[in-house]
């Protein structure tokens, strides 16, 4: 997903995993999934089908 330009329109986000916080700023159409992997650096997760009819 490309980075978006103007940081007004990034919305705060604080997720706790494995007992530690993590506070960032996200563009509201990134999936949990970018931002773990792509963002935090956690890539256990993976993805699936994407599509939700698997």
């Amino acid at each position: 997903m490309p980075e978006i330009t103007d940081p007004e329109e990034m919305v705060p986000l604080a997720l706790t995993i494995n007992g530690r916080l993590h506070r960032l700023l996200v563009e509201p159409r990134w999936t949990l999934l970018f931002v773990l992997r792509e963002r935090l650096g956690i890539t256990g997760t993976k993805a699936g089908c994407e599509r939700g009819e698997c």
